[in-house]
């Protein structure tokens, strides 16, 4: 069903508000949030802080509308601990810097905590004054037409890329209805995004589950009848096909997600643009592990979409050998915590994350090899597991496509949503 209007609009102005309700008021967020704290960066423990022990939020606590205090780092002994920039809950946090553009503006209350946190010099902590209820606030910071502003101000200061500054942050403009109904709208966002949540939650738990079941096939394999055991340099080969490469063609170079969530292209470019590194062709069934982070689970099995594609010589390519092992199940042994221990047991150094593959030392590793029927089982089980993803993944993009037009429909006045029942199933048109 459809939603909803309000019955009289009017002109909004600026920053995607063309049309609000009547009764609505827009403003510069300086009008509502009277101040903004910005915390500290004092030198951390590298261990992560754990319960009882005070910590310092990281950057990316505030990651798509939601507040994630796990793994901050532990602050030292030695620190007396600034209480009046203790995270409490209930206190609506931003992301002012990152590494990545796409955290930055993220906005989120703050739940239960698992440590006595304080606020870093990468994140606001908004106070509001009576004009606007916090929750409401949080889901304004969440919309489409305020991501919008952020991301025209990060890119349009020069040098600060990955900073949001305060002045830029007060300027941002909102529509504001009064302050019950915010808490309606609230509430119904609350409702409504819940379920959204709960769909994409179950999405994701359905491939973990169907990823263990594939561990454990690779796991019982270990006693089946027949199983041999094998060096992985007997049971695969390394392939190296040169690119020869030419200023007349495009090359597209592949890369990996860690914890064999699979691989990703880079832009297509030409030979002037590909660097010094070698580069080697990818053909559809390759195995392919990541020189750099193979400790971290970066693993991929190449499809057609990768057929023709390139690698750099930091990039392994392995394919199982004929008659002996099927390069799927190589592959689901590497995703076990078995070939999780392979990987890192090969991956040496001690310089942050830099811990390169030893691949000659990696093919020296003894795996068990199972009879070709148990392979077979295992091999259908990983293209199972690949057809499912797009699809889920397809449908994940959808339901946040569905989440994003409903909270921006929501706190700009597009929908009525005041006397809507809670037990009131919705349809986004």
């Amino acid at each position: 069903m459809s939603l909803p209007r309000y019955e009289v609009y009017k002109d909004g102005g600026e920053a995607g508000l063309a049309h609000v309700p009547a009764h609505w008021d827009v403003c510069q967020l300086r009008r509502v949030i009277d101040r903004i704290e910005q915390g500290w960066s004092p030198e951390c423990d590298s261990r992560p802080a754990e319960t009882g022990e005070w910590g310092v939020l990281k950057s990316g606590c505030v990651n798509g509308g939601r507040f994630n205090p796990l793994e901050n780092k532990a602050l030292p002994s030695h620190f007396d601990a600034p209480l009046e920039l203790e995270v409490k809950p209930g206190d609506l946090l931003m992301s002012r810097a990152s590494g990545s553009p796409a955290l930055i503006g993220s906005a989120a209350l703050v739940g239960e905590t698992p440590s006595k946190l304080l606020l870093s010099d990468k994140t606001f902590r908004l106070h509001v004054n009576e004009r606007v209820q916090t929750r409401f606030l949080t889901w304004c910071l969440a919309s489409r037409p305020m991501r919008d502003q952020i991301e025209r101000a990060i890119s349009g200061a020069a040098g600060l890329a990955n900073n949001l500054p305060k002045s830029s942050l007060v300027e941002f403009i909102a529509a504001f209805p009064p302050v019950p109904e915010q808490r309606q709208i609230s509430d119904y966002l609350d409702r409504e995004t819940g379920k959204i949540d709960a769909l994409l939650s179950e999405q994701e738990h359905l491939i973990e589950l169907l990823k263990e079941e594939l561990q454990s096939l690779v796991v019982g394999a270990k006693y089946s009848q027949g199983v041999r055991e094998l060096r992985l340099g007997s049971a695969a080969d390394l392939c190296i096909r040169p690119v020869e490469q030419k200023s007349a063609e495009l090359y597209r170079p592949l890369g990996l997600f860690n914890r064999g969530r699979g691989i990703f292209h880079k832009d297509a470019r030409e030979m002037s643009e590909m660097g010094d590194s070698d580069f080697f062709w990818v053909r559809s069934g390759d195995l392919i592990i990541s020189g750099q982070f193979a400790w971290e689970g970066a693993v991929g099995l190449a499809g057609e979409n990768e057929d023709g594609c390139v690698v750099s010589h930091r990039y392994p390519v392995l394919r199982g050998r004929h008659g002996v092992a099927l390069t799927e199940y190589i592959f689901a042994l590497l995703l076990t915590r078995h070939g999780d221990f392979m990987l890192a047991e090969n991956s040496w150094g001690a310089a942050g994350r830099n811990r390169p593959l030893n691949i000659g030392h990696l093919m020296k590793e003894p795996i068990w090899v199972p009879d070709e029927r148990t392979q077979q089982v295992v091999a259908s089980a990983v293209h199972g597991i690949r057809h499912l993803e797009p699809a889920i993944a397809k449908q994940r993009e959808l339901l946040l496509e569905r989440r994003s037009t409903l909270i921006a429909a929501a706190v700009t006045g597009k929908i009525d949503v005041r006397d809507l029942a809670p037990q009131l199933e919705v349809v986004v048109a």
